[in-house]
């Protein structure tokens, strides 16, 4: 997953087109849009679930992934593990449906 994919997705989905109408939906400023689809700076996690709603994604594995790239060391490992076990869960739910 890539925030860039996230906010082309909410941009698209929401029919608001650019970022600075993104940027002002979710509380945020043009600039930071352009930080965080050039992979400079990570959303906070009230930005990334605005931009999941208007993206009309589920926020759980955005909100997932962005805490694996905010940890080091042993957390980063464990929540690289817990990442790995909700994808693996979300994998099998769908093969049972």
């Amino acid at each position: 997953m890539d925030i860039s994919l996230l906010l082309a997705l909410a941009r698209q989905r929401s029919g608001l087109g650019t970022n600075n109408k993104v940027a002002h939906a979710v509380g945020a400023r043009s600039a930071q849009m352009t930080q965080y689809e050039r992979g400079h700076y990570l959303p906070t996690d009230k930005v990334l679930i605005k931009l999941c709603d208007l993206a009309r994604e589920a926020p759980e594995p955005w909100l997932l992934q962005a805490r694996v790239l905010r940890e080091e060391g042993e957390a980063k490992a464990l929540w690289q593990g817990i990442m790995k076990a909700y994808e693996a869960g979300k994998n099998n739910a769908s093969k049972a449906a």
